[in-house]
């Protein structure tokens, strides 16, 4: 960076040093910034949007509006689940129940929470086309 001839005033200072760390943390974390902005992501061609990201980590983390959750914190009377065969819980929703039986695909439990990104759209699609709140 070119150093100025004539005297700087502080606050000039701070924004170009502050512009300067921008940048250069910007260029060695360019993954991690992608994450963030996935405006500037060009890699990815699909991008997940907010609330089907916040079902699937809500899923995956098992701390989530099912039945089996509320129950464990003294919100539900019961953990079972309305179709009668067991409790309602992440796995139970996306493999046993009634409604898995509309999932386009066979997959396993960790495809469905972890897999790809198409996976991952499938499942947010799934569970915000029941009546289930996550």
């Amino acid at each position: 960076m070119e150093q100025p001839s004539h005297p700087i005033a502080y606050k000039e200072a701070k924004i170009i040093t502050k512009n300067k760390f921008h940048h250069t943390w910007q260029a060695s974390n360019r993954t991690l910034y992608n994450r963030k902005n996935p405006s500037t992501n060009s890699l990815v061609g699909i991008k997940l949007q907010s609330s089907a990201f916040a079902t699937v980590f809500r899923l995956r983390t098992k701390y989530c509006r099912l039945l089996n959750h509320d129950n464990r914190l003294g919100v539900s009377h019961t953990d079972r689940c309305p179709c009668g065969c067991d409790r309602q819980d992440v796995e139970h929703v996306l493999h046993h129940s009634s409604r898995a039986e509309k999932w386009p695909t066979e997959l396993s439990l960790q495809q469905k929470l972890g897999g790809n990104l198409q996976y991952l759209l499938t499942t947010g699609d799934f569970i915000g086309g029941t009546d289930i709140l996550v």
